[in-house]
């Protein structure tokens, strides 16, 4: 049985919508759609039509220029990114070598601490033994 479809053309109504799955029949629009087209720019190719091969060329050198734009986007967004994290990383080298500083001159603080411990120390064995200082 055949039914007429908005297009005129006959349709076998004869399998169910159960038996035919639904992507099937999406690959199958998808895949006429794709000849028609496919066959379309064969013809244009045979008649070598100037204007079509014009409006392909401009349509590609849209696409090239939108992904030149997508890609310079892309490349300031990174710029972007890695100039905050040297600034993250140099605001950290400079909080260890201040930490760094501070270590080192409590150290110093230390070991001058030692030095006045020793010349007491040093004093007052010369005290003791003399009487006098050196």
């Amino acid at each position: 049985m055949t039914r007429i479809t908005r297009s005129g053309k006959g349709r076998d109504t004869t399998a169910s919508q159960d038996e035919q799955p639904r992507a099937r029949n999406f690959r199958q629009v998808i895949q006429r759609k794709k000849k028609r087209i496919l066959r379309r720019i064969e013809e244009t190719k045979k008649k070598n039509d100037k204007k079509y091969w014009l409006d392909e060329a401009d349509r590609l050198k849209r696409a090239l220029r939108k992904e030149e734009q997508e890609c310079h986007r892309k490349r300031a967004r990174i710029a972007k990114c890695l100039s905050k994290v040297e600034a993250m990383e140099k605001g950290k080298k400079m909080e260890e070598d201040k930490t760094q500083g501070i270590k080192e001159a409590e150290h110093d603080e230390e070991e001058e601490y030692k030095q006045e411990d020793y010349d007491e120390d040093y004093y007052k064995e010369e005290d003791d033994d003399d009487g006098h200082f050196p």
